[in-house]
């Protein structure tokens, strides 16, 4: 038969370990509360000072509303079905000049990121250098312009041209 002494030493042992954890889950909840009280206040301080800042502007929130669309409506016409332009030559460029073209072929490289070879195109890397990647060595990368081109467009890169020539003040 147990000892009724160890029982109730448990049993105090216990108690005591439930109300920390009882303790424990009131802290959290009075931090959780406190956290959702000052986002709210910060968030109502924050649309108060953009409401002040837009009427010091003569700027309704319709207004505002209208403006954020447009530049959503914006962003969405960049990014997306571009760089379908294969790589070509037309007319004489500079080279590292970057071209927009909405042909079938650029005039040059698109610009999507490539890794190039030194060794192929020495003039290039002498203006480019590691800038966009490539280990320096034995290549080097064009910059990829596939999500800022505009929709149906392409970024090319002058990778055939005249080098170009700094002009001194």
């Amino acid at each position: 038969m147990s000892d009724p002494n160890q029982l109730v030493e448990e049993a105090k042992a216990e108690a005591a370990a439930s109300l920390r954890r009882s303790r424990v889950s009131i802290v959290v909840a009075v931090i959780a509360v406190i956290t959702a009280i000052a986002t709210f206040f910060l968030n109502y301080f924050l649309i108060e000072s953009i409401r002040t800042k837009l009427a010091e502007q003569g700027v309704s929130i319709e207004q505002a509303k209208i403006e954020i669309a447009k530049a959503a409506q914006l962003a969405t016409r960049l990014g997306s079905d571009t760089h379908w332009a294969t790589a070509g030559r037309g007319a004489e460029c500079t080279l590292g000049e970057i071209i927009l073209t909405a042909g079938a072929v650029a005039n040059g490289l698109p610009a999507n990121g490539q890794l190039l070879a030194i060794s192929e195109y020495s003039a290039l890397f002498s203006l480019l250098g590691t800038r966009y990647g490539g280990d320096g060595k034995a290549t080097f990368a064009v910059p990829d312009l596939r999500d800022v081109a505009p929709n149906g467009l392409t970024y090319s890169i002058c990778v055939q041209g005249v080098f170009p020539s700094r002009v001194g003040y």
